[in-house]
């Protein structure tokens, strides 16, 4: 028997053997082996694990895996990854096809049909959108793992059907594959995901109620409210408390979660006191907890009855001390964490603390910025508008001049949250005028910020913490690094010294922690030429398959069947070598060689390889024919393939060649040979050998990279920014801001109360941007607001421009304490701890509340929580009522501002108000009591059929709404106008105004 016989019979035995296994052996089934679901019963629920079929078949392996993990996950949909699908089973499949539209069908498990549903790999993050995204439901993916050479576990790559294919092929050997729930996925834990918005972050926040307690340790008083929220795909961890639940609701709006973590008894533990008989402090939270749009998880009870006895890794890398609830917010945060980042708990707290970035927490003393309430961060449009929605318009689009994702989100950060630190608000005033007055500079330092623009580091570095990276990932880290380095190098060369500005900036980039070595290493290890060929020639094949999908979209087209393992080939056609050329195509390296004694020698030896090859080929062809060439086929292995002439004489086949026919066509002829096996054999197993060389020194880097998280983590966050402030400047150029004085206890001009807002020229950049796409100008004002002057009442016609008074000083305020230029010709400001607002007309039916009692909470919250140091911008309070009603509101809510003493606008059509404060005609200021109120209005010109709006406030008073104007404008049919004029002639007359109905 030729030497080779034995392996040619055993290869065809097991070959025949494939072809018998039954479909519950079958680890990689397409879905079109399974028939359309009819009405055939489906196998029943995860309970019933153990249960035999008809004929007493038991489940096979995949099936129980998938009932325990139902079991186990079962308020999840459970997509379970077999071979180049991910799939759904039993009573999740029809479901799971309704949500996505995709294909039901049977297949048959231990005798019974089970429902079923899936779609390729490449589909996930499509599907995970609309299910977690669009759907809100909680997702968990079952990965398969294989066995690697040390006998542990690597998950499956996306290019399954090359797994281990040419020891499958040739040895025909079984790979044992084990599954296992790898992660959860939830609207709070995404990670990257490509349709996660980059220029916001996405927070999942833990919210703890413990005891009353203060700093320092002392307790009593009311309950503490400790809250701490992650972007998990930015590792942003941010922790702050309070201690009412309106607070809790200002911060749940600012923070705007996707996902919210409370213990199992929060709820019921929530009991503040309420000073509305509407309202408990239950219901409070509720609200705050928008149970509309946002996934509440519980912790269980045992959980949320365990706290935390020893320090956390956050606590432990601190400065500063966690109140008992801050701290309780943050295990029950690490907590749910674990339960769903399974494969990232799996491997213990350390990695998750590496994940979270809990050497970089940020911790929040409520003092330490300005609060917005819920409603104002609304009607002030900061993060969004509120009539459609969208970002556009609103404050943070308007003033984006960010080139890198992390400044767009910290960016947002700043304006929701401003602070209230003078020396903080100082510093970044100082850095932007150094760059407004320095526009070299500026262009250079943004010329350098668009180096990564396209990247993402931050999110970079979660992908590679969690093992969800490429290479591509490592040389964006190489990118980032490098930059880092020429912007750390270019703030050396700065010029200016000793101007203002210059040594903060400098100061915050000489900060960034010097990574050369790392960027380096990565650079000199990962041939980039070679990501590029690849990734190029995906996109072709991406093209390709998108040019075949739209020409068989609507027609049953008979084409060749997809490359399966069985027809696929673990080497390409050999080119002819010509000369001296080695047989085959050189192994493509992701890592250079030269980064490792291993690779080099490796690739060495696979090198000697092809060139004995190609002299063996040389050989054959000498001995065979010229049409000889060494192939490697599946099915039959290596292989001496040569063409049968046209004359139809079989090739010299002479003893000494010791050929043993393997395949024969009517044109070709294949052969084993002895020396080519072997040859072959080696190459393959070399290649092998080559890709885990390469995997290895990958995980290598992966793991480097994850050992300088802390400080690529800090520098990225400093290159923010720096971004950031560098917008400032570009906004403050394009829209002629200016830099406001900000007032502190030490100045002069401060007046010991805090309540200078003194502002000239002051403009509304949002309206004014509006303006100018339609040809027209802005009209600017000015605001003196101190201890004498700090109420301002303000009347004037509907559409005259109070309401845009109203919000544009509210802005300018959050423009200043973001470090912002702010537009006005010149702005002196003492720093506003609290913003409230109260403007438009809104009811809310969902909770039995009208718009007058809308009004009403948001107005009796205003006089509770405002301070000395408090800006109220408040816009018509008193309607929706009678005028007698209203205006007693009206007035008792004046009275109570001045008695708080904080800063206010006070916007209102009711100008009973003005007489009742002292006012009289050529007098700026109210009467005995009312010093501090400063009177203002607007103005149109014209009669009451056409006016024109001046958009100027003026000292005093003003008596005409112009509502008819209005009303006319609206477009209100002729006869109603007139049926208008006449009433309010006739009310006029007979002086019955007072018992009119305010609208």
């Amino acid at each position: 028997m030729p030497p080779l016989e034995p392996f040619v019979a055993q290869t065809r035995r097991k070959r025949a053997s494939r072809k018998k296994k039954t479909q519950e052996e079958d680890e990689a089934v397409q879905s079109d082996d399974f028939a359309p679901a009819g009405t055939a019963a489906l196998a029943a629920p995860p309970s019933r694990i153990d249960e035999v079929g008809p004929s007493g078949q038991s489940w096979p392996p995949l099936a129980k895996d998938v009932l325990s993990n139902m079991a186990r996950f079962g308020s999840c949909i459970l997509l379970t990854r077999v071979g180049g699908f991910y799939e759904s089973y039993f009573e999740q499949a029809p479901l799971l096809s309704s949500l996505l539209g995709i294909k039901l069908a049977n297949r048959t498990w231990g005798g019974r049909s089970v429902a079923m549903a899936g779609f390729p790999l490449s589909q996930l993050e499509k599907y995970l959108k609309v299910l977690v995204h669009d759907h809100g439901k909680l997702v968990a993916i079952c990965e398969e793992f294989r066995p690697d050479e040390e006998g542990g576990e690597t998950r499956s790559p996306e290019d399954w059907k090359t797994i281990n294919l040419v020891n499958r092929a040739t040895l025909n050997e079984k790979v044992d594959i084990v599954r296992r729930v790898t992660r959860v996925v939830s609207p709070g834990t995404l990670i990257d995901e490509k349709w996660v918005n980059p220029m916001r972050n996405n927070f999942i926040l833990s919210i703890a109620v413990g005891e009353g307690e203060q700093r320092g340790g002392a307790r009593g008083g009311a309950p503490t409210i400790g809250l701490a929220w992650l972007d998990l795909s930015t590792s942003d961890l941010h922790i702050t408390h309070c201690s009412d639940v309106e607070s809790l609701r200002d911060e749940v709006k600012r923070v705007s979660p996707s996902e919210i973590i409370l213990e199992a008894d929060a709820v019921e533990r929530m009991r503040l006191p309420s000073s509305s008989a509407l309202q408990s402090g239950q219901d409070v939270l509720l609200q705050a907890l928008d149970l509309q749009r946002t996934l509440i998880s519980y912790l269980p009870p045992s959980s949320s009855s365990r706290k935390p006895t020893t320090p956390s890794a956050i606590e432990r890398q601190a400065t500063h001390t966690y109140l008992a609830a801050e701290r309780t917010a943050i295990a029950n945060l690490t907590e749910h964490l674990s339960t769903r980042l399974l494969d990232v708990a799996s491997h213990g707290g350390q990695e998750l603390d590496e994940l979270i970035g809990s050497g970089l927490a940020r911790h929040h003393a409520p003092e330490e910025t300005m609060l917005i309430d819920a409603n104002t961060l609304d009607a002030l449009e900061v993060r969004e508008t509120t009539r459609e929605g969208g970002v556009r318009g609103s404050l943070v689009s308007t003033v984006r001049r960010t080139l890198t994702k992390g400044g767009a989100r910290l960016l947002v950060d700043w304006l929701t949250a401003p602070s209230t630190s003078h020396a903080l608000v100082t510093e970044r005033h100082a850095i932007v005028e150094y760059l407004v007055t320095h526009p070299y500079a500026l262009e250079d330092l943004r010329t350098l910020l668009r180096q990564v623009q396209r990247g993402d580091i931050s999110r970079t570095l979660q992908r590679i913490a969690t093992a969800r990276n490429d290479e591509q990932d490592l040389l964006e880290v190489r990118d980032f690094v490098r930059f880092t380095s020429a912007v750390k190098e270019w703030g050396r060369e700065l010029r200016g010294e000793g101007k203002e500005g210059h040594r903060e900036l400098a100061a915050r980039l000489e900060g960034l922690v010097d990574l050369t070595g790392l960027g380096k290493e990565l650079g000199d290890a990962i041939d980039e030429r070679v990501m590029e060929k690849r990734l190029r020639a995906m996109e072709a094949l991406d093209r390709e398959e998108g040019l075949l999908g739209a020409e068989n979209a609507d027609e049953e087209a008979e084409t060749t069947p997809s490359p399966t393992p069985s027809s696929l080939s673990a080497f390409p056609p050999p080119p002819t070598p010509r000369g001296d050329e080695p047989w085959g195509a050189p192994f493509e390296h992701l890592i250079r060689p030269s980064s490792s004694r291993l690779l080099s020698a490796l690739t060495a030896e696979y090198e000697r390889l092809r060139h004995e090859a190609s002299s063996l080929q040389s050989s054959l062809r000498y001995r065979i024919g010229p049409r000889t060439s060494l192939r490697y086929l599946l099915g039959q292995g290596f292989v001496v393939h040569t063409t049968v002439p046209t004359s139809g004489e079989e090739p010299s086949n002479d003893q000494e060649l010791r050929l043993t026919l393997a395949y024969r066509t009517k044109s070709t002829r294949t052969y084993y040979h002895e020396p080519w096996s072997r040859i072959g054999s080696r190459l393959a197993k070399l290649q092998e050998d080559l890709k885990r060389a390469e995997n290895a020194e990958l995980r290598r880097l992966r793991a480097r990279v994850v050992a300088a998280g802390a400080d690529l983590r800090g520098n990225a966050r400093k290159v923010d920014e720096v971004d950031c402030l560098a917008g400032w400047a570009q906004l403050a150029l394009d829209l002629r801001l200016v830099r406001p004085t900000m007032l502190s206890e030490a100045d002069e001009h401060y007046d010991g109360s805090g309540c200078v807002f003194d502002v000239v020229g002051g403009r509304h950049i949002g309206v004014e941007g509006g303006l100018l796409e339609r040809g027209r100008t802005f009209h600017a004002n000015d605001l003196k607001m101190d201890a004498t002057s700090r109420l301002h009442f303000i009347t004037g016609p509907n559409m005259g421009g109070k309401s845009t008074y109203l919000r544009q000083n509210a802005l300018i305020a959050i423009l200043a304490q973001s470090g912002s230029f702010v537009p006005a010709q010149s702005a002196r400001l003492s720093i506003v701890d609290r913003l409230f607002s109260r403007v438009g007309a809104k009811d809310d039916l969902f909770r039995d509340r009208s718009t007058f009692m809308v009004e009403m909470l948001e107005t009796a919250e205003i006089l509770r929580r405002a301070t000395r140091r408090s800006l109220v911008v408040a816009d018509e309070i008193g309607r929706g009522t009678t005028t007698q009603v209203g205006i007693a509101i009206a007035f008792a809510t004046l009275k109570e501002m001045g008695e708080i003493g904080c800063r206010a606008l006070f916007a209102s059509h009711l100008h009973e108000l003005a007489d009742m404060m002292g006012w009289e005609e050529g007098r700026e200021t109210g009467g005995e009591g009312w010093r501090y109120v400063r009177f203002a209005s607007t103005d149109v010109e014209g009669s009451e059929d056409s006016v024109t709006y001046l958009h100027h406030v003026r000292p005093g008073v003003n008596r005409e709404s112009h509502g008819l104007t209005v009303a006319a404008l609206a477009g209100m049919p002729p006869g109603a106008l007139q049926t208008a004029r006449d009433t309010l002639n006739r009310l006029r007359a007979e002086d019955i105004g007072s018992q009119k109905v305010v609208t």
